[in-house]
């Protein structure tokens, strides 16, 4: 017995030696490209690049304690609570991979197998630009906080919606965040043209600037593109103006931004309108369970906020994005909307157990959830006013009170919402779904047999016949309808689609208020 312990650990101790190291070309390369060269490329925001293996290199005293910490790449939000479009983090096994290759004296192996470099494009990540929204050149005149709105002519003549939109700072060292508004009426100008300028000067409340003004789209520092489907839209007033509200940091006295921009991507035809505002928020003894909005010295403080969804609304809704909100004294977020009396965790909205105020973010969730009038939105957001929190800006730490200074706290989250229709819940917002769900099906229902994959004709049964009209939707991977028909008393249809490339599309099925979902593959 005691041999063949000794045998087995020498079979154990050779196997280990034997593992392979993982190669830059085979291992490695594959995790940066998919995780990390959207920033740190040429042209990138990332502060150095990791395009080829040199680059790797010559970082790789930066890249294991990034990874290691989950610093890097800087995606926030707990998966294990909910998954949102766009997710951005290392698993486990890629951090381990990565880690292997660096104590493993990083090794090239053969750099022609290496995956070719991503293709990512300069300037602005839409596909197209429609409206550009240009703030003018402003010097900041004073050290602390600055907060100014310039008027910008809508420049249409009907109502016209835009369902993306990008913010590129034109000074992100200096700037806390940039607000858009829009208004239908030229108060903006006014104001604009009393203050001598450029823009005028408002004290940062958000939704206090002038009577008629919308909030619409915001960016805060690790913001992306928001994208939303083609059939949804933000409203922009005819002969109206946009408000371009910016907050410049305190400590940039001298500093300029030489203009920031904000493009936006309209919509055809006439889509649903999308509305955006807040399901929770804190302003000294409103929307808190735990009064008042104070977080002493010395102290880590947790705050509670929650509104009805009746608060904000007088119709069910159907939420598309999160956008939390908090200073540099935020420790965790954490966000659910429940039914008074059930369970207090019904709907899971979003987690952020280590709060970055230096990568906030729009999260857009995978799927639209309804949020009916009786359920309430709750958040938990922990704050850490010791010395122990690095960007404490108070040294000694002071008590710490609601306000829209960098040096004061806040607690939003915003949501990006559209009136509920029933059939929201199977809008696929994130397209990840289709690849990752089943051969055939997205949402789970048996009542049809769909042929899948497809060549050139698409045969559809519905197990019981359908009474009355229904709709048929077929869009591509980004939302685009690529075909639509209707069926009366729908029991077999059969469908040619030759015409249509290959590829993945998705096949709704729309019948008395019920949506299907469906993956088609083309061949």
């Amino acid at each position: 017995m005691k041999s063949t312990k000794i045998t087995l650990l020498l079979l154990a101790t050779s196997y280990c030696g034997m593992a392979q190291t993982p190669t830059w070309s085979n291992d490695v390369a594959p995790i940066l490209y998919d995780h990390c060269v959207s920033c740190h490329r040429a042209g990138g925001i990332g502060g150095f690049p990791l395009e080829t293996y040199t680059d790797a290199l010559n970082a790789v005293q930066s890249i294991l304690p990034a990874i290691t910490s989950r610093y890097m790449p800087p995606y926030r939000a707990n998966p294990e609570y909910r998954h949102f479009r766009e997710e951005n983090y290392l698993t486990d096994a890629e951090i381990q991979t990565i880690t292997d290759w660096v104590m493993g004296s990083t090794p090239s192996g053969d750099l022609s197998q290496a995956p070719p470099l991503p293709n990512f494009q300069n300037g602005s990540q839409l596909s197209s630009v429609d409206l550009v929204l240009q703030t003018p050149e402003f010097t900041v005149f004073q050290q602390s906080d600055i907060y100014r709105a310039f008027a910008i002519p809508t420049g249409v003549t009907t109502d016209q919606f835009f369902n993306e939109v990008e913010f590129l700072p034109g000074n992100d060292e200096i700037i806390h965040h940039i607000v858009v508004y829009t208004d239908p009426t030229d108060d903006p100008l006014q104001l604009d043209n009393a203050d001598p300028g450029p823009g005028w000067s408002t004290n940062g409340m958000v939704g206090n600037l002038t009577p008629n003004a919308s909030l619409v789209a915001e960016w805060t520092p690790g913001g992306t593109v928001i994208k939303m489907p083609p059939a949804f839209g933000y409203r922009i007033p005819a002969n109206g103006y946009f408000i371009v509200e910016i907050h410049f940091a305190p400590g940039h006295l001298n500093e300029t931004d030489q203009g920031s921009i904000v493009n936006l991507r309209l919509t055809p035809n006439q889509p649903r309108e999308l509305y955006y505002g807040v399901l929770a928020a804190a302003e000294d003894n409103f929307g808190l369970l735990n009064p008042p909005f104070l977080i002493p010295a010395n102290t880590e403080h947790t705050l509670i906020s929650e509104l009805k969804i009746s608060d904000v609304s007088s119709v069910p809704l159907s939420l598309f994005t999160l956008t939390p909100h908090a200073h540099v004294f935020g420790k965790s977020f954490k966000a659910f909307t429940y039914r008074p009396g059930a369970t207090p965790d019904t709907i899971p909205l979003i987690d952020i157990p280590k709060w970055d105020f230096y990568w906030q973010g729009t999260y857009t969730l995978q799927k639209p959830v309804r949020l009916p009038l009786n359920y309430r939105t709750r958040a938990y957001v922990t704050y850490d006013n010791t010395t122990n929190n690095p960007y404490n800006p108070n040294s000694p730490p002071l008590d710490v009170t609601w306000g829209e200074r960098t040096t004061d706290e806040m607690l939003y989250l915003f949501a990006t919402v559209a009136v509920y229709e029933p059939g929201d819940e199977n809008i696929i917002l994130d397209s990840t779904l289709l690849i990752s769900a089943s051969p055939d099906l997205i949402a789970e229902d048996e009542g049809f047999r769909i042929t899948n994959p497809v060549t050139d004709v698409l045969d559809i049964r519905a197990g019981q016949p359908l009474q009355g009209i229904t709709d048929l939707v077929i869009s591509d991977m980004s939302g685009r309808v690529q075909r639509q028909w209707r069926e009366r008393d729908l029991s077999h249809s059969r469908t040619s689609i030759a015409d249509l490339s290959p590829g993945v599309y998705v096949l709704q099925i729309q019948q008395a208020g019920r949506v299907s979902s469906f993956k088609l593959l083309k061949l």
